[in-house]
């Protein structure tokens, strides 16, 4: 079982969003048009995130990059049989970490006999039931043992409103209750959580990425870099000179998410691309801003953004920081400009975050029952909510995180 870290006392009570947010599955479809509207039509957005491709090639590309959670692919593809396309990927070194199901119009045995010899996890009979469909999906992520960390956006309205401080914070929180996080600094100039950590990294992003293809999952590990609580860092600014710079952190992240229970992605203002990948990718968004009209504004700008890609509003949670602030806007005037509650807030307190980071430790570590740490706590404590009891166990690493660093 999980187990919970203890307050120091009591945390703030987090507003409610209008649903509790869970982890989305990815799926990776492969077949025609009608193929991919049969299955968005029989699937709950909220809870699985599609990504259609027509052919088998696109598909096998696909598979590779975007690291789905299980394939659902046509038996009929132009290029290639389904069987053919379960067959290409068995040869892969991680064949059975990603389960596959066959969609055919035959409902007899050939078609089936033929995919399952070829590596398929199951066979459906096109257009499958809904409830079937979910219960096969269901029951092909749990025999094969998939485990998928929560993906959390960390966004900045603009510079200097304390994202890297709220990230930072929530991912030493979760690491601290669930044995492990991780922490993605993708500042596009200089990165941050190295020294709010104060830690020295051997490696980055970029020099991850040069060895991507030639590594097994485990060994991503290695680049992260450690901080002595148990929380580990990647920093990303080196990564931004790389043609494939947002794909190639695409696939970092979602690499990760198999690896650790959570990726904190520390995200940055003035990155208007990334910060659009980041709010596709995550589970949850931390949308940090301060009381003051320039930070409203962007609070503004990302909330358009995760309207125009289709985020559920549920998974945004809006933090405002260093509230109240002398001369800022009041709360109820804020939640009026954006249209949305404010989820959280945070207080102001220069001194004590000043010299939590002058040490190169978490607040919520070093100085658990001050009234900022207690409120940032809170955050996490929301996060942690939408893990689903047992879906984190095999991950868990009960050693890792401690108090003290």
């Amino acid at each position: 079982m999980i187990r919970w870290g203890r307050a120091a006392k009591p945390n703030p009570a987090p507003s409610r969003a209008p649903a509790l947010y869970s982890f989305r599955r990815r799926l990776l479809v492969v077949g025609d048009d009608r193929t991919g509207a049969c299955i968005r039509n029989a699937l709950d957005p909220a809870r699985w995130d599609l990504t259609a491709v027509p052919t088998g090639s696109e598909g096998l590309v696909a598979r590779r990059t975007l690291l789905p959670d299980a394939v659902l692919v046509d038996l009929n593809l132009p290029d290639m049989s389904g069987a053919e396309f379960c067959s290409q990927v068995t040869r892969g070194a991680d064949a059975a970490s990603i389960p596959i199901i066959v969609l055919g119009e035959d409902a007899g045995v050939s078609g089936r006999v033929a995919s399952l010899r070829a590596g398929a996890f199951d066979y459906l009979v096109k257009p499958p039931d809904p409830a079937e469909l979910v219960a096969r999906l269901e029951a092909a992520l749990d025999l094969r043992g998939e485990s998928a960390g929560m993906i959390v956006a960390v966004c900045g309205s603009k510079g200097g409103v304390g994202t890297s401080t709220v990230a930072v914070n929530c991912a030493a929180s979760l690491c601290r209750q669930f044995g492990a996080a991780v922490v993605i600094d993708a500042g596009a100039r200089m990165a941050t959580a190295d020294v709010l950590l104060n830690i020295q990294p051997a490696h980055d992003a970029a020099s991850l990425l040069s060895r991507f293809e030639d590594l097994e999952a485990d060994d991503i590990g290695s680049f992260l870099t450690p901080h002595p609580s148990g929380l580990e860092v990647l920093l990303v600014p080196g990564v931004w000179s790389r043609g494939d710079g947002h794909s190639g952190l695409r696939r970092i992240v979602l690499a990760l998410r198999r690896l650790r229970p959570f990726v904190i992605v520390d995200t940055p203002a003035g990155a208007p691309e990334w910060t659009a990948a980041s709010l596709e990718l995550a589970d949850v968004v931390l949308l940090v801003f301060t009381a003051e009209i320039a930070s409203l504004r962007g609070a503004g700008q990302v909330l358009e953004q995760a309207r125009a890609i289709g985020l559920a509003p549920e998974r945004i949670r809006l933090v405002l920081n260093r509230y109240p602030l002398r001369g800022g806007l009041d709360r109820g005037a804020i939640e009026n400009v954006l249209g949305t509650k404010v989820t959280h807030t945070v207080p102001d307190d220069v001194r004590l975050v000043t010299y939590s980071a002058n040490r190169g430790l978490p607040l919520v570590l070093s100085h658990a029952h001050s009234s900022v740490a207690r409120h940032l706590s809170a955050i996490s404590a929301a996060v942690a909510e939408a893990v689903p009891r047992g879906t984190l166990e095999t991950l868990r690493e009960p050693a890792r995180c401690s108090e003290r660093g």
